[in-house]
C-alpha cells in the first residue's frame, strides 16, 4: 500500500495554520502500524468544550441537544432509521439498543396502522427567565376568571399545574380529584383549562390499564381522565395502576414478543380524575379533592373559549421554563408542613407546599390556605355544618321564614356577632374571599345536609336562593328544637 506523504508525516499531521502530535496506533505484537489516514480532527484549542448532552450535526454547524436528536430519528421511516441507526450512536456515544429505546419512545403509537396515531409534543420553553410567583399568580387568575372554585382550589390547580411540568422531581404526584354531586358542575370546563397549562395532556373519557401503562411508558402524558365515574369502580387492574402509578419508580410488569419475556412499563405520571360522587376510598386517599358545584352563568366573570388559548398557551411555556430552570431546587426541597399533615396527607401536598416556597411571594401563605381550606376533616365539617345550620335557623326566625337569595343569606351570615363566618364566606369589601367563593363555600356545605340553591324570583329580581322548608329536615335532625 502506498504511503501518502503529501500532508503527513509519520506521527505528525499539518494543514495550513497548525500542526498536532499523533501517537502511532499500536497493534498486540506492540509494532507500530503505518498511518494510511489520520482520522481525529484538529479544533482550534480556543474554542470551550461541547457541553454533554449537545451534539454538533455533523452535516451542518447546528447544535441540538440530545432530546432534539431523538425527536428528528423518531419522525424518519423504519428503513431510514435503520440506515441512520450506527452513525448515530456513535456520534452521540451512546450504544444502539439505548438510542432504539430513546427513539420508540418519542414514535408515535398506533395500533397495526388502524386508528390515529398517538402525538403529544413537548411544551416549547419560554425563551426568557420566569418569575415563579408572578407565573402562579396568573394561572391562578385563569380558573377564577372562568370557574366557580372552592376557596383556595384555584391556588391549588395551579400549583398542581406547575408540579405536572416537574413531576419527575417528586417521589409522588398527587391525583387531582374534580368531584361533584351532578353533572353541570364545571368539571368538564375545569378540565379544559387544565389541558391548555400542563405537558402533554392526554385526555379521553375511557382506558383500558394496558392502554395507559403503554401511554405513560413511551409520552408521559398529563393524564386528564373524565367520567371516571362511568368506569372507574368496575375497572380493578386500572385503578390498581392508578394507585401505583402515585410513585415515582412505579412500573407495571408484561410478557411480550414471542419469547414471552417480561418487561417493565413506567405507570408514573401526574393524572386529573374528574367524576361524579367520590373516588374509591385508596385514590381518593392519593387525591387532592376539589368538590364543584353548580354555579349561575351571571356567577362567571368571562365564560371559556376552547378556540381562544393564546394566554394559557404562553403561562404553559412559563411554567415549563420555571420549572426546568428550579428542577434541582425543586428536589431537594423538603418544604414545612402544617402540623395536620402527615402520611398520605403530607405526601399528596408535599410538591404543591415544595413549589410554593421555591416560587416565594405569597405562595407559602396561600399555600396553607388551600390545604387548610380544602383539607377539613369530616367531624370538623359536621361541627361547622350544624353551627351553620343553627344560625341560618335564627336568621329565617329574624326574616319571618321568607325565602332568602344566596347574597342576603351570605350578608346576614357574615353580619352574625362575633365574626365567626368572616374568614370562611370573606368580609362584606371581599378582602378574604370573593362573593362567588362564598356563595360556592355555602352551597358545599349545605349539600352535605341534603340542601341545594334554586334559581328563584325575589321581588323583582330572578336570583338563585334558598325556600324555607327545604331546611325543615336538617333542623329536625341535627338541632334541637
Amino acid at each position: 500500500m502506498r504511503k501518502n506523504t503529501k500532508n503527513y508525516k509519520k506521527g505528525v499531521m499539518k494543514n495550513d495554520n497548525e500542526k498536532k502530535e499523533v501517537q502511532p496506533r499500536m497493534d498486540t505484537d506492540g509494532r507500530g502500524l503505518k498511518i494510511e489516514l489520520v482520522e481525529e480532527s484538529i479544533c482550534p484549542t480556543d474554542k470551550p468544550p461541547i457541553p454533554a448532552g449537545i451534539c454538533v450535526h455533523p452535516c451542518s454547524s447546528v447544535v441540538t441537544t440530545d432530546s432534539e436528536t431523538y425527536e428528528r430519528l423518531a419522525r424518519l421511516s423504519p428503513g431510514e432509521y435503520d440506515r441512520a441507526r450506527q452513525a448515530e450512536a456513535a456520534r452521540l456515544g451512546i450504544r444502539k439498543e439505548t438510542l432504539d429505546a430513546e427513539v420508540a419512545r418519542r414514535r408515535p403509537l398506533s395500533d397495526d396502522g388502524k386508528g390515529h396515531p398517538v402525538h403529544l409534543p413537548p411544551v416549547e420553553l419560554w425563551p426568557e427567565a420566569v418569575d415563579g410567583a408572578e407565573v402562579l399568580d396568573q394561572v391562578s387568575a385563569r380558573f377564577t376568571l372562568h370557574l366557580v372554585l372552592p376557596p383556595g382550589a384555584a391556588d391549588a390547580i395551579a400549583l398542581w399545574n406547575a408540579h405536572a411540568h416537574a413531576c419527575a422531581a417528586f417521589v409522588h404526584t398527587p391525583r387531582l380529584n374534580l368531584s361533584s354531586p351532578e353533572p353541570g358542575c364545571g368539571k368538564t370546563t375545569t378540565i379544559d383549562l387544565i389541558a391548555t397549562m400542563t405537558p402533554r395532556p392526554l385526555r379521553t373519557e375511557n382506558l383500558t390499564a394496558p392502554v395507559l401503562f403503554r401511554l405513560v411508558d413511551q409520552h408521559q402524558p398529563t393524564l386528564l381522565l373524565d367520567e371516571v365515574d362511568s368506569y372507574l369502580p368496575q375497572a380493578e387492574e386500572l385503578r390498581g395502576l392508578l394507585n401505583a402509578g402515585n410513585k415515582r419508580g412505579a412500573c407495571a410488569y408484561r410478557r411480550e414478543g414471542d419469547g414471552n419475556a417480561v418487561r417493565a412499563f413506567k405507570a408514573f405520571a401526574p393524572a386529573v380524575l374528574s367524576g361524579i360522587g367520590v373516588l374509591p376510598g385508596t385514590l381518593r386517599d392519593r387525591s387532592i379533592v376539589i368538590g364543584l358545584l353548580s354555579a349561575d352563568a351571571e356567577q362567571l366573570q368571562s365564560r371559556f373559549d376552547s378556540l381562544h388559548t393564546e394566554i394559557e398557551s404562553v403561562l404553559c411555556r412559563k411554567l415549563a421554563r420555571w420549572t426546568q430552570d428550579n428542577f434541582a431546587a425543586l428536589q431537594v426541597c423538603d418544604p414545612s408542613m402544617p402540623p395536620k399533615a402527615f402520611n398520605r396527607l403530607a405526601d399528596n401536598w408535599r410538591p404543591l407546599f415544595a413549589i410554593a416556597q421555591i416560587a416565594g411571594g405569597d405562595w407559602p401563605r396561600r399555600v396553607r390556605a388551600a390545604f387548610a381550606h380544602l383539607t377539613a376533616g369530616a367531624d370538623d365539617d359536621d361541627a361547622l355544618g350544624i353551627m351553620l345550620l343553627a344560625d341560618i335557623r335564627q336568621i329565617f326566625a329574624q326574616t319571618g321564614g321568607a325565602r332568602i337569595s344566596s347574597a342576603q343569606l351570605v350578608e346576614r351570615l357574615r353580619a352574625l356577632p362575633g365574626g365567626r363566618w368572616n374568614v370562611a364566606l370573606g368580609t362584606s369589601d371581599g378582602a378574604l374571599s370573593t362573593s362567588r367563593s362564598a356563595f360556592s363555600w355555602l352551597g358545599c356545605r349545605l349539600h352535605r345536609f341534603g340542601i341545594r340553591s334554586h334559581t328563584m324570583r325575589i321581588g323583582a329580581d330572578r336570583v338563585k336562593g334558598y325556600e324555607p322548608a327545604e331546611f325543615t329536615p336538617a333542623f329536625a335532625r341535627w338541632l334541637q328544637p
